[in-house]
């Protein structure tokens, strides 16, 4: 299960990375030198305008901020380091228990459905305890590249989790989630309003029943 997530975070993470750093340093090693040389009230000997090497400059060194943060997170927020958290804070599951649930486990894009846990490196803990889950509904988000779809998770805590996955997987996924008993599944905007404003009425209307 961790090798498997750490490939697929990796394989995700990996290529922003990229994104970023190959043109953020190549941006910032041409113009990074010619900006500094200015700046310290020399002549550049870059024949370029001053508003492109500063503006060129700041890309570069924005791109390989962004880059290096992203590479950092991914050590620091690994799938090993977070499922070994979460082994630590539940010292009556293990890690033989996890890879079963894992391998039994219903897949639907990045997300695996199982018994017990739900499992995607695009959560933010990786490993989800179905019994925790007490809302799952989607959002839909508009931008100029045209619209993403999320599932998401809301616990009985108050917290949400949200995986982005198409459009035509969100019924698919939600009709596993409908056959646990705790677990209310739709986007009927009074779910909403009761899970953000009184979650003891959200939590009565099925989650403490289903889980008696």
């Amino acid at each position: 299960m961790v090798k498997k997530l750490t490939f697929k975070s990796w394989l995700n993470s990996g290529l922003l990375i990229l994104f970023c750093l190959i043109p953020g340093t190549w941006a910032l090693l041409r113009y990074g030198p010619h900006a500094l040389v200015a700046l310290s009230g020399g002549v550049p000997w870059l024949n370029e305008s001053m508003g492109n090497i500063y503006g060129m400059s700041a890309f570069g060194l924005l791109m390989v901020i962004i880059g290096l943060f992203i590479l950092v997170k991914q050590f620091t927020s690994s799938v090993s380091r977070l499922v070994k958290r979460y082994l630590t804070e539940h010292p009556e599951v293990t890690m033989e228990q996890l890879d079963s649930e894992f391998a039994a486990a219903r897949k639907i894009e990045n997300v695996w459905v199982g018994r017990r846990w739900t499992f995607s490196h695009h959560l933010r803990f990786i490993v989800v305890d179905n019994e925790n889950i007490a809302w799952v509904h989607s959002r839909r988000e508009r931008n100029k590249n045209g619209t993403s779809y999320y599932l998401c998770l809301g616990m009985a805590d108050g917290k949400t989790d949200e995986v982005k996955m198409s459009h035509g997987s969100l019924s698919e996924i939600m009709e596993l989630y409908e056959k646990y008993p705790h677990i209310v599944v739709g986007n009927n905007p009074e779910y909403e309003y009761q899970f953000k404003h009184d979650r003891e009425a959200f939590l009565n209307m099925k989650y403490r029943q289903g889980k008696d």
